[in-house]
């Protein structure tokens, strides 16, 4: 059975994956790869009170990161675009 949808999974993200379209665009990539990137760091580094590893000054596609706080950000899009 074929899927209809693509899930983008980052180690040591305990996010739940959001469910894409099976053509992915760059743009919604960026967005849930900063999203997951930083959970994944907030939840291996920052909370054991080891130096960050994320670097905070980095582009991916039409987005840059330049702080932690773009994750709610990209957290609200994502949710506003209603995938699954």
């Amino acid at each position: 059975m074929y899927q209809n949808h693509i899930e983008i999974r980052i180690y040591g993200c305990e996010l739940p994956p959001y469910k894409f379209p099976r053509y992915l665009p760059m743009r919604l990539f960026s967005l849930d790869y900063y999203r997951q990137t930083i959970n994944s760091d907030e939840v291996h580094f920052v909370k054991a009170k080891k130096k960050a590893q994320l670097r905070l000054k980095d582009q991916l596609g039409p987005f840059i990161c330049n702080s932690r706080e773009i994750g709610k950000e990209v957290e609200e899009i994502l949710q506003r675009l209603k995938l699954k």
